[in-house]
């Protein structure tokens, strides 16, 4: 399929193909514990689905908004109804809900350590175009995500 806009790639795939399934052995998540920011939509979403399908025993979805977290939830569960999936409603600029997240998540009930972190959250800023963007918004964007990916990884 050719991509629907310019593109530097002759092949545009909409699904996974052989070589990247999270079915081969090589690829295997069996028993893996995943983090993911940004878990309830888009790349971070599908990140998840492909950790499932690869078996990871437990995932960890961050993401601002609770209902696409659920969403998200429901879907990781159909693939692979043997993962546990835990979620939180998490500000990343905001280093107490982080800390919060990640203890409830590590020190919970179901005690244990991380092996796979994917920082995915972020904000897009302003979207104006740049000859006209606000130095101070686009700066706050910058930070923003800076000050996150600094929360998640400490």
């Amino acid at each position: 399929m050719a991509a629907p806009f310019p593109s530097p790639t002759a092949k545009w795939h909409t699904t996974t193909y052989p070589t990247l399934s999270p079915t081969r052995p090589e690829l295997s998540a069996k028993g893996k514990t995943v983090v993911i920011t940004g878990g309830g939509t888009g790349i971070g979403a599908e990140t998840a689905r492909y950790f499932a399908q690869a078996g990871a025993s437990r995932i960890a979805l961050l993401g601002r908004r609770e209902q696409p977290l659920l969403d998200t939830k429901a879907s990781i569960e159909r693939i692979n109804s043997d993962v546990d999936v835990f979620i939180a409603s998490t500000d990343i600029t905001n280093k107490a809900q982080v800390d919060a997240a990640f203890d409830h998540f590590v020190g919970g009930d179901k005690p244990g350590k991380i092996d796979i972190l994917i920082s995915n959250a972020a904000i897009t800023g302003p979207h104006e175009p740049i000859s006209s963007v606000d130095s101070e918004a686009f700066l706050a964007g910058v930070h923003a995500n800076l000050q996150g990916s600094l929360y998640i990884a400490q």
